[in-house]
């Protein structure tokens, strides 16, 4: 009997997302953190457009607990004082 390889969850959604993937891991900035040639200007505007996205996020996840709480009327005093 022939050994079957299982395949993981990463390995399904690269086979799914081939072009995707591709694309991304040969994006001329992930190749220049790789070859350890990252200009400093672009790592810093990487940095600041990804601190703006966390912080977007962090507020859609907020939105999403205040909905989600029955007892939305503390739960919104406690996102407003964190």
């Amino acid at each position: 009997m022939v050994p079957v390889k299982k395949s993981g969850m990463i390995d399904r959604w690269v086979k799914k997302h081939l072009v995707l993937y591709t694309g991304a891991i040969s994006h001329p900035f992930i190749l220049s953190i790789r070859d350890g040639t990252v200009d400093f200007s672009s790592f810093k505007r990487w940095l600041v457009r990804t601190l703006f996205y966390q912080e977007i996020l962090e507020q859609e996840f907020s939105l999403i607990v205040l909905i989600e709480s029955k007892d939305w009327q503390n739960q919104f005093v406690l996102l407003i004082v964190e």
